[in-house]
């Protein structure tokens, strides 16, 4: 089944995006041979007008009807996906997004000694005392610049010659540690 094959974080993404832009419209109702190129456009645009999509929104929106219709084609119950001939003119209808200010994003070297010396005085206190390593752990993610996920799953054997090799990551909505990693990396000096 799909959920067998793609991250319970996706799927639970896909759900909320499925309650928030399709239930209830009445293109799910249409069944699927019915529907017309004119059905789907006139959808889409009104779902981007409805909700103020920017373009992560519709990304995320855009990939359910895809996949869907793809299907579909796949299992012979339609022989083109008619999305493909839908005109979208992103710049035209998404909403824009706004850039977030650098500095409310990225710790200034000032910020970030801060945290680290206050991690420390916090470790030397043993303030944590379920688990004192969770300052440790602040440290390194500042240094390394590891996600939360990714750190807890390094093992010791993750680590040669002074390198470590980043090869989970804890996902959390699954409770459970999962191989490979977000980003493209895989190895911090």
């Amino acid at each position: 089944s799909y959920e067998k094959h793609v991250k319970a974080a996706t799927v639970k993404r896909n759900r909320q995006d499925w309650n928030r832009y399709y239930a209830g419209e009445d293109i799910i109702s249409k069944p699927i041979v019915q529907l017309t190129k004119l059905d789907i456009d006139t959808f889409v645009h009104y779902a981007i007008r409805m909700h103020k999509m920017n373009k992560h929104q519709f990304t995320n929106f855009i990939s359910i009807l895809r996949q869907e219709l793809d299907y579909a084609v796949e299992l012979e119950i339609i022989d083109r996906n008619l999305l493909n001939d839908v005109k979208i003119s992103r710049r035209k209808v998404l909403v824009p997004e706004t850039k977030k200010e650098d500095k409310t994003q990225v710790f200034t070297r000032e910020e970030s000694s801060a945290i680290k010396a206050l991690a420390w005085k916090d470790c030397k206190s043993k303030r944590y005392y379920k688990n004192q390593l969770l300052p440790l752990a602040l440290i390194f993610l500042l240094d390394t610049g590891l996600r939360r996920g990714e750190v807890v799953a390094v093992r010791y054997e993750d680590v040669h010659d002074n390198k470590i090799s980043i090869r989970r990551f804890f996902a959390h909505h699954e409770k459970l540690i999962e191989t490979g990693t977000k980003g493209t990396y895989g190895e911090i000096a």
